[in-house]
This record gives C-alpha cells, sequence and structure tokens, in this order.
C-alpha cells in the first residue's frame, strides 16, 4: 500500500472500525494496518499503526481471553515505544504508555511462570509510575493502575 494516503485522519477511520465491536469490519481494519508500508512514514504515524495493532489485540483478548492475543497487544504497544526511541522522539500520547503498562499487566496475570510473572509485574508497574510523572495530568489513571498491580 502507498503511504500517500497514509494520514492521522484515514488512521483515525481505522481506529473507528477496529472499536466498531464488529468482528468483520475490525478484522478488515486490521490487515488494512499490516500492509502498510512504514518505511516512508514520520514516526508519529509508525507509532498510532503499532498502537492501532496493538488495539485490535487487545479487544480480541477482552472477548476470549485468549494468552495469545494479550502477547501480540503487549508486542504491539513495546513496538510504539521502541518506534520512539529508534527515532529519538517522544511518544507523547499518555495511552501508548498506559496500554502498555496495562496489558502488560493482564498478560503477568496469564502466565504459569511464576519469575515471568514478577518480571511482567515489576515492568507494567515500573511503566505506570514513570508515565504517571510524565504525565501528571492523567496521573489518576496511572496510580489506580499501579494500585491494580500492587493489589494482584
Amino acid at each position: 500500500m502507498g503511504t500517500a494516503k497514509i494520514t492521522f485522519p484515514y488512521l483515525k477511520e481505522l481506529n473507528e472500525e477496529i472499536k466498531s465491536g464488529d468482528g468483520t469490519r475490525q478484522n478488515i481494519a486490521f490487515k488494512t494496518l499490516k500492509v502498510i508500508d512504514l518505511k516512508d512514514l514520520n514516526p508519529g504515524l509508525i507509532m498510532y499503526i503499532h498502537y492501532l495493532q496493538g488495539k485490535y489485540h487487545y479487544l480480541n483478548f477482552k472477548r476470549n481471553d485468549s494468552l495469545a492475543s494479550i502477547e501480540e497487544a503487549v508486542k504491539c504497544y513495546h513496538k510504539v515505544l521502541q518506534t520512539a526511541r529508534w527515532y529519538r522522539v517522544n511518544a507523547r500520547n499518555p495511552k501508548y504508555y498506559f496500554k502498555y503498562a496495562e496489558s502488560t499487566h493482564k498478560l503477568s496475570k496469564l502466565v504459569f511462570c511464576l519469575f515471568k510473572q514478577n518480571e511482567l509485574q515489576n515492568k507494567a508497574y515500573l511503566i505506570a509510575i514513570h508515565s504517571g510523572r510524565q504525565f501528571p495530568d492523567n496521573g489518576g489513571s496511572f496510580a489506580w493502575l499501579q494500585r491494580d498491580i500492587l493489589n494482584s
């Protein structure tokens, strides 16, 4: 797919399809995201594409409680922050951090290895702490997540 029509408004349309609750529309939007050539896109678009892919997997997880879906969501949300580091830009959307931390926490509840559970919980907790400081206006959400992690 060419990069000429890949814009934030276009990606927001795909976001609406992913949020629709209609499995067919969600799958079509996800397949559309998967074929976008990221090579010549700006980092903001790349981060948003990874975020939307993560959102697709996260919503699948919420529907079917699938370990594979939450693992894929975590990978996609991680790619958002990797992209920011790679391009040396700030990921300015607190949702990126919150969904990464929340999904990592949910994954920690599903893995059987205690070492891996602790590792994932620690990662989620640290993301929530640092993100709460980075985004003080969203501190309540991150504080809630920190409490949820500590109480699990």
